[in-house]
C-alpha cells in the first residue's frame, strides 16, 4: 500500500505548509507537491529526502515502511 500520498499531506496540514511553500523550500514544484498528494505519485528519492528532512521525520516513515516518524 502506498502510503506516501496520506503521510504527506497529514504532516503538510499538521505543519499548516502550504503546497506551494512546500515546494520552494524542498526545490520541487507546487504541481509535483500536489500530484504527490492526488494522485500517489511517488517522487525520486532526493525529492522524497528532502520533504523527510523539512518535517524532521524519517524516510521510511513517509515512504510507509514504519509508523515511527523518527525510525532510522
Amino acid at each position: 500500500m502506498n502510503e506516501f500520498p496520506e503521510r504527506l499531506k497529514k504532516l503538510r496540514e499538521k505543519e499548516g505548509t502550504q503546497p506551494c511553500v512546500l515546494a520552494e523550500l524542498c526545490g520541487i514544484s507546487k504541481n509535483s507537491i500536489l500530484r504527490y498528494e492526488r494522485d500517489g505519485v511517488i517522487p525520486e528519492i532526493v525529492s522524497v529526502v528532502k520533504i523527510a528532512d523539512y518535517f524532521n521525520v524519517s524516510v521510511d516513515y513517509l515512504l510507509g515502511r514504519t509508523d515511527d516518524p523518527n525510525a532510522m
